[in-house]
């Protein structure tokens, strides 16, 4: 197999608008309990987790798309509409692959098909997958109220707890916007609903369980290093209870069970 040296199971455009100088990325690591600093180049790579070809096949198919559909948006840091089938088939190919990238690289217990047997015969697996997903699940571009800062958790999306719905699928896109996948059917309304709840996407950016070891922290974040432990537990500490509020934890919910496992 052709390898390449440091796949990523977070693409580096993903983590681009959290970078500092550099590059780099500054983030809290809730196993050593510190901050660190640490380039966007090795903080979320896994030598030997795929091929060259499938790294090159996921920069065609949705990397580069989605990277433009973030940029093209008029206003910095928000997102606008998407322009047409295929840009849309590539934000729909992003949460199908961020799934599987980390949860291949992170979760031991995970039994999903590795990258590069999901990419094994091309770009028609994307395709296949439009198929099966745009018949029951959408995506959206959400652009949040100014008062919040979404983190950057090391899974690449975090859960949106939902009353009277299944909890939804977000990825970050700008320290201000994200992408979600919902279910056809689920209004707006029931996502926006949060935006009632003073800091509730921060708090959800945050992630939760064992896999949700490392947060890259918003660039403008002006919390000081020792004060950063207590506010993302506390922030933690929100996300929980919504997830307790709105029937998630302990629940039949829809998500495998390690997007929203014990700590």
């Amino acid at each position: 197999m052709n390898e390449i040296k440091r796949p990523h199971y977070n693409s580096r455009f993903l983590t681009q608008p959290w970078e500092v100088k550099d590059r780099f990325l500054r983030y809290f690591d809730f196993e050593t309990r510190a901050v660190c600093v640490r380039s966007s180049k090795s903080l979320f790579a896994k030598p030997g987790m795929n091929s060259s070809a499938s790294d090159r096949l996921m920069s065609k198919a949705f990397e580069k798309p989605v990277a433009e559909y973030r940029r093209r948006s008029p206003i910095p840091g928000r997102l606008g509409q998407i322009k047409d089938h295929d840009e849309y088939r590539a934000l729909l190919a992003l949460f199908v692959m961020q799934i599987a990238r980390t949860g291949g690289a992170l979760v031991k217990e995970y039994s999903g098909m590795t990258v590069d047997q999901l990419l094994a015969r091309g770009e028609v697996v994307f395709d296949e997958a439009f198929g099966v997903l745009n018949p029951r699940d959408e995506v959206i571009g959400l652009n949040l109220p100014e008062r919040e800062r979404l983190f950057f958790v090391g899974t690449g999306f975090f859960v949106v707890p939902l009353f009277g719905h299944r909890p939804v699928l977000a990825i970050p896109m700008t320290t201000t916007s994200c992408l979600i996948m919902k279910p056809r059917g689920t209004s707006n309304a029931a996502i926006t609903h949060w935006f009632g709840t003073h800091l509730a996407f921060t708090a959800f950016s945050v992630g939760l369980g064992k896999h949700a070891t490392r947060v890259v922290l918003p660039p403008d974040l002006v919390t000081p290093n020792d004060e950063i432990p207590g506010l993302l537990q506390g922030l933690r500490g929100v996300a929980r209870s919504a997830m307790n509020l709105t029937g998630v934890v302990n629940q039949a919910h829809g998500l495998p069970g390690w997007m929203v496992d014990a700590e």
